[in-house]
């Protein structure tokens, strides 16, 4: 039996580690997703404050989403 949860899991470590090393592709990924195909609520919340980033100030980097998620307390 397939182990679909921990596929979908690898899938959406893949696409944060794509998000966050690579914004050029951001614009890319906002036309084919969105928050709803995120299973793994750390993921969705990288993705949520990327695109966030991504709206208000037209790019962003690691830093200012680490920032960002501390100054709205969802990183731990």
């Amino acid at each position: 039996m397939v182990d679909v949860i921990s596929q979908a899991e690898e899938i959406e470590r893949a696409m944060a580690s794509l998000i966050l090393n690579d914004p050029s592709c951001f614009e890319d990924i906002l036309e084919m997703v969105d928050e709803s195909v995120f299973y793994t609520p750390a993921y969705k919340m990288i993705f949520l404050t990327t695109r966030h980033l991504w709206r208000e100030k037209g790019g962003y980097d690691f830093i200012t989403i680490l920032d960002h998620m501390k100054g709205n307390g969802t990183l731990d």
